[in-house]
């Protein structure tokens, strides 16, 4: 091969380097195949709404954060610990994911942190999280397997008293 030749023959390679990485992405007829689509996600099948402040105001313990949010259900428990603490229980009507999911986005959204988050220890199953907000802390404990396709949680929301060193 001669030092004229190299040149011809480098640039054939790089021809057929190039044409074989874009003939990868055509069909037959010559026309690009369109990218795959990312896999879809599942639809949430529980709308989960926040109470209001008159329904806090209603079933939650004396002095409750208003501005904390509070899923719709059934509260079966709220008591204050003093006047900075705080803790309810409460079925609601959907899936633990769901209710996983409403609590990350309701509470990121008002400028909370997820500092904490895993499946529960307790025999009982499900997940928890922990949140936190300046020197407010709350920690969830969504419990899986309720009847009656309702799903129990637990709270425990600190206003200035750190509540997540308890767990």
């Amino acid at each position: 091969m001669t030092l004229s030749t190299r040149p011809t023959v480098l640039l054939a390679a790089c021809a057929l380097v190039a044409c074989t990485t874009l003939a990868a992405g055509c069909t037959a007829s010559g026309t690009q195949q369109p990218a795959e689509k990312p896999a879809a996600t599942a639809p949430v099948e529980e709308s989960v709404k926040a109470m209001s402040p008159e329904q806090k105001r209603a079933v939650m313990a004396e002095g409750f954060p208003i501005e904390v949010p509070v899923p719709q259900g059934q509260v079966t428990r709220a008591q204050a610990q003093g006047g900075d603490a705080w803790d309810y229980e409460i079925k609601v009507a959907a899936s633990p994911e769901a209710l996983v999911g409403w609590f990350v986005n309701t509470y990121t959204g008002r400028s909370w942190t997820v500092v904490g988050q895993g499946p529960l220890t307790e025999g009982a199953g499900g997940s928890y999280l922990e949140l936190r907000k300046n020197a407010a802390e709350s920690r969830v404990d969504i419990l899986s397997g309720a009847e009656g396709g309702t799903t129990v949680v637990r709270v425990t929301v600190g206003v200035g008293a750190p509540v997540l060193g308890t767990y």
